[in-house]
């Protein structure tokens, strides 16, 4: 998941900046004579919505466009802040293309672009700000049409619903405080549970991402079948309290919230089960293989690959799908597997090596020229940080079979074919393998078509495509899990 942190007016609701657009004026009379004011020129007006798909959430705005001489000005609002009139520069509203600047006078760097392809009633394009892209839409607005979201997320549950909900806290190892929510069933219980444990990087109990919130999608539909879903924010996230630490501390975090999910009175505590995505897939089988009291385990995009592989693995995998030629992609992913390496082995003089070599690989594997040296020490010693700290390296050293090798209770581990954070055939393979060394009998691997690491219908299976696809989670991969479930939670 991707962890950004531009500052943008947009997002903060900052109204500093923007030039002004030019209004009309009228002529004042002076004293013993009249002057007549001049008619206003004509003038055409639209308005269009849009939306734009930020990091965590969307966001919605409406552009007035107004037109008088044959030149277009604009303003911009943000109805969930309740800011009006932002002025924008350098508008452009044609037929096959729309263009506005949000100017940041104090930060010129930070200008706010906004481009478009029109196609009739709509427009499609980005937010371009400080080096990053956003996508964006635009739709015109009908005279006295009300705004709406150009963008949605239709999946999104919202209430009433037909079962319970409650806030919940949870006391964590490392004076971790989880904070969550429980829903619950309607009906008499006790029920069948499960925990929904996210993946790498800090992210909110609905595991929200551009907008998309896929495990309040995952809970609504597990609720409505009868199970009762604890879903919580991770450390320094919502309403969490407790220090990030390593790929342990997520480890007893979500064995916390395990444990107290089986002591609620609603709760059958001999059918609780762990559900986990992406890094998820490593923390749920680690807690199944430590305390054999999970009844079932689902790992929605797993690895089955120690982390210091997992790492190159991606990297080639994205490349290739960005149109990099296959050898350079794989030369990529082979100097990036050398810093993991040393990574794991924890020597720091040769994680320096490997991480200079690295850089110069890439540069020459793109055909840049090599950095000169003070350039490549200064990106080396940023570097050094990133991969260094407490959580990636415990990253790097996890190998989920290990865990996989102890667990016996039920199974299903699904990845999707378009997956380039963590590939199937080589991650469902490794899983397999260390199941059936663990003598489990009771295992569903599937691999499903079309599917990217959120579960969407994707074209490449980048990380750029996840904003601009609409779909939250694919149904019928949904209908398999709930099915599996079911079948898995009903009593003897």
């Amino acid at each position: 998941m991707m962890r950004l942190t531009l500052v943008l007016l947009l997002a903060c609701g900052d109204k500093g900046g923007g030039r002004p657009v030019a209004m009309p004026m009228g002529s004042a009379g002076s004293t013993g004579s009249a002057v007549a004011t001049p008619e206003p020129p004509n003038e055409t007006r639209e308005v269009w919505a849009g939306t734009l798909v930020l990091p965590a959430d969307l966001r919605d705005i409406v552009v007035n466009f107004v037109e008088r001489g044959g030149t277009w000005s604009a303003t911009l609002e943000i109805p969930s802040a309740k800011i009006t009139d932002l002025a924008l520069a350098d508008v452009a509203l044609e037929p096959d293309a729309i263009r506005f600047t949000l100017v940041k006078p104090s930060m010129p760097a930070a200008n706010e672009q906004f481009v478009f392809v029109r196609t009739g009633a709509t427009a499609t394009g980005t937010l371009l700000i400080a080096g990053q892209s956003f996508p964006a839409k635009l739709v015109q607005l009908k005279p006295g049409e009300a705004a709406r979201p150009a963008i949605a997320r239709p999946q999104t549950p919202r209430p009433p619903y037909p079962y319970g909900e409650r806030e919940v806290t949870i006391e964590a190892p490392e004076a971790g405080v989880l904070a969550g929510t429980l829903t619950i069933p309607a009906g008499n219980g006790p029920f069948p549970a499960v925990v929904l444990i996210s993946g790498s990087g800090q992210q909110d109990r609905d595991e929200t991402i551009f907008g998309h919130r896929p495990f309040r999608v995952i809970a609504d539909r597990l609720t409505r079948d009868g199970f009762a879903v604890l879903r919580t924010d991770d450390r320094a996230t919502g309403k969490t309290k407790g220090a990030i630490g390593s790929l342990e501390t997520d480890i007893g975090d979500g064995r916390a919230a395990f444990e107290w999910l089986a002591k609620q009175p609603e709760v059958d505590p001999k059918r609780v089960g762990v559900i986990g995505h992406s890094v998820g897939g490593i923390v749920a089988p680690t807690i199944a293989a430590r305390t054999q009291k999970v009844a079932f385990v689902v790992a929605l995009a797993g690895p089955g690959v120690p982390g210091w592989e997992l790492i190159p693995m991606q990297i080639e995998a994205m490349m290739v799908a960005a149109k990099l030629p296959a050898p350079v992609a794989a030369q990529i992913a082979r100097a990036q597997r050398a810093v993991g390496a040393a990574v794991v082995k924890g020597d720091q003089k040769a994680i320096r090596i490997a991480l200079k070599a690295s850089l110069v690989e890439v540069a020459s594997a793109t055909g840049q020229p090599k950095p000169d040296d003070a350039v490549l020490e200064a990106v080396v010693e940023q570097k050094l940080l990133e991969v260094t700290n407490a959580w990636t390296v415990s990253f790097f050293k996890s190998d989920p079979a290990a865990a996989w090798r102890k667990v016996k209770c039920p199974v299903l581990a699904v990845i999707g074919d378009k997956d380039l954070q963590v590939p199937a055939v080589i991650n469902l393979a490794k899983t397999s393998e260390a199941l059936k060394a663990a003598r489990n009998r009771d295992v569903t691997t599937v691999t499903r078509p079309g599917l990217n690491h959120l579960y969407q219908h994707a074209e490449t299976g980048s990380v750029e495509e996840y904003g601009a696809i609409e779909e939250t989670f694919d149904p019928a991969t949904l209908e398999l899990v709930a099915k599996w479930l079911v079948e898995k939670a009903r009593k003897p």
